[in-house]
């Protein structure tokens, strides 16, 4: 489940200045986009590895916390690039 951390890391390095918001934009869109694919219906992040010493098979109903809070990290930042919004 890394794809949260490096659309929370594109996000806050655009918010902090530090990349160029038109390099990347789409970059983060997109990594948002594939995050919102994993949701269930119910609210629940799917496919998040479980923890371990290597990389695990991941499953649609598999869930663990520090995935959800990647999806909030990366969440929050992209509610801050966006102004108060998240795109579409």
């Amino acid at each position: 489940m890394v794809l949260p951390y490096f659309t929370y890391g594109l996000a806050w390095g655009i918010n902090k200045g530090i990349l160029d918001r038109s390099d990347y934009e789409q970059a983060v869109k997109k990594g948002w986009n594939a995050i919102l694919s994993h949701v269930t219906e119910e609210g629940m992040l799917g496919y998040v590895q479980p923890i371990g010493a290597a990389p695990g098979e991941a499953w649609p109903n598999k869930s663990e916390v520090y995935g959800t809070g990647a999806f909030l990290s990366a969440g929050s930042e992209i509610y801050k690039m966006y102004g108060g919004t998240l795109p579409q």
